[in-house]
């Protein structure tokens, strides 16, 4: 196994079985996401996993309220935003960090998603 890729969703957590949540999922990043492990199930509630893509603040103000409700304590978070300089976007990751704070949580790590966009895990703050 030394030397494989591992795809986007391993990369972001997702594993067999799951309750997951992908929202405003670009067109351009779909295929990144064709291909999850086995037993996934798309869900609305309790939710293990979720990925939320925004383009800007008032894009993570609405679609947070909305996503908000579906999680656990426990479930995995991560938020989607444009690398800086691609696209026009008013969000940096100390932008996020800071409404995210204002929610209860606090930035974990960062990847990239693609040419576009990078993801920032976010947990309920004191839970690593």
């Amino acid at each position: 196994m030394s030397g494989d890729v591992l795809s986007l969703p391993e990369q972001l957590g997702f594993a067999p079985g799951m309750r997951y949540a992908l929202q405003a999922l670009p067109d351009a990043v779909t295929p990144l996401f064709a291909v999850l492990p086995d037993g996934m199930q798309l869900a609305s509630t309790e939710l293990d996993i979720a990925v939320l893509f925004v383009s800007d603040s008032a894009m993570l103000t609405e679609r947070w309220a909305d996503l908000a409700p579906m999680l656990q304590p426990t479930t995995r978070v991560w938020l989607c935003r444009p690398k800086p300089g691609v696209l026009r976007c008013d969000l940096d990751e100390t932008r996020m960090a800071e409404m995210m704070a204002a929610r209860g949580f606090e930035p974990q790590e960062q990847l990239v998603v693609d040419a576009v966009w990078t993801a920032l895990r976010v947990t309920p703050v004191g839970r690593a």
